[in-house]
């Protein structure tokens, strides 16, 4: 092979067991082996535990955003309410009225 060949991308076809020998020995000092096989276990825990996390974090929200619904729901609610059935019975205060009052 050349330098400048292309290289076959793709897993190998061969079976044989000099080549399966030889995979495992660079799996093993690649750091695979026994961890490799445990990789998948190790992945699972890791995607439940960042699931954990979301819906924690997601929980958390929740509850905080539904005071506010409340408060804001409140407010609304009350703007309405005044606008309806107090806005004609309540007097908006003019500057002039504020500024006749002596200062004490």
């Amino acid at each position: 092979m050349g330098v400048h060949e292309p290289v076959a991308a793709g897993p190998v076809a061969t079976t044989a067991p000099e080549d399966q020998a030889a995979f495992l020995r660079l799996s093993v000092l690649a750091g695979g082996g026994a961890e490799a096989q445990a990789a998948p276990l190790s992945a699972t825990v890791s995607w439940l535990v960042t699931l954990a996390e979301a819906a924690a974090i997601t929980l958390a929200s929740l509850i905080s955003g539904i005071d506010d619904f409340f408060i804001d729901g409140y407010y609304w609610i009350r703007q309405l309410y005044r606008k309806i059935f107090l806005h004609h019975k309540i007097r908006q205060v003019r500057q002039q009225a504020l500024s006749s009052i002596p200062e004490k």
